[in-house]
């Protein structure tokens, strides 16, 4: 396990510095943000990306990372996820920014369309939480789904440029349960007014009696015998069955020491 390991280190290296040679033949700009081993880009549309994440990355200390590769299963063990984790974490990589190494990644797998995404760091993770993860994924995955990949990767930097101001700021961004709570008043209040008014409709025809008797029926009331008696008692039994999880969609993940989410596109 540990020497397929080493290979899986190996091949992946190689073909960041074959990629990297690659483009600097046709430019000068270094290949260490967006890694296209898939080829997904043009040259231009690379070294466009390239230098935005660069510079998004550079104005707030946090990496900006995003990686296409064939098939994830090649590079790693486990699922896109945990593949995800140890591309980033793989020495001589040089992910993550500062002492502590900040940085969220992207990574596509091409062959069987599968996306992790990976946040590493206090300050990453301050900007990129869960629910803002959820977020993120809102703003790139249906262009990647429509293959879409300049527009897709543009947001996903654009987005992310956008967190990390407001996390510099203060005011990271997260869920927020106003919205719902309001929108669940407004619903419960229309529906008890609907009530109300249904119950009154119901009630035209009553009328309020002058005096007591008016309420007894005609002959009187009349109690001859009363009898309590015991006959059975019932017992409901509910199993509570434990939750399956979901299959397909994206899914939030934590391993490696960082947070992220994992899906298909």
């Amino acid at each position: 396990m540990k020497k397929n390991l080493i290979a899986l280190s190996l091949i992946l290296i190689l073909a960041l510095s074959l990629c990297i040679c690659a483009f600097a033949a046709e430019g000068s700009v270094e290949m260490r943000y967006v890694v296209d081993t898939y080829g997904l880009l043009s040259f231009d549309q690379w070294a466009s990306l390239e230098n935005r994440a660069a510079n998004i990355s550079e104005q707030h200390g946090c990496g900006i990372y995003i990686v296409t590769v064939d098939d994830y299963r090649n590079y790693g063990d486990g699922s896109v996820y945990d593949v995800t984790t140890q591309i980033y974490h793989r020495s001589g990589a040089g992910f993550g920014m500062g002492s502590g190494r900040d940085g969220i990644m992207l990574l596509l797998s091409m062959n069987n369309r599968k996306y992790a995404l990976f946040v590493y760091g206090e300050k990453a993770e301050y900007a990129f939480n869960d629910d803002g993860l959820e977020q993120l994924e809102e703003v790139f995955l249906s262009d990647l789904g429509n293959d879409n990949w300049l527009d897709g990767f543009s947001g996903y930097l654009k987005a992310c440029d956008q967190f990390l101001t407001c996390a510099e700021e203060g005011e990271p961004v997260r869920d927020n349960p106003l919205g719902l709570i309001a929108i669940a008043v407004a619903v419960s209040c229309g529906i008890a007014l609907v009530i109300c008014l249904i119950l009154k409709s119901m009630m035209k025809t009553v009328h309020q009696k002058a005096g007591a008797s008016e309420y007894v029926a005609d002959g009187g009331l009349h109690l001859t015998q009363q009898i309590d008696q015991y006959t059975h008692t019932t017992k409901t039994r509910r199993k509570i069955e434990k939750n399956p999880g979901s299959s397909g969609g994206s899914h939030s993940e934590r391993g490696a020491g960082g947070i992220g989410r994992s899906g298909s596109f």
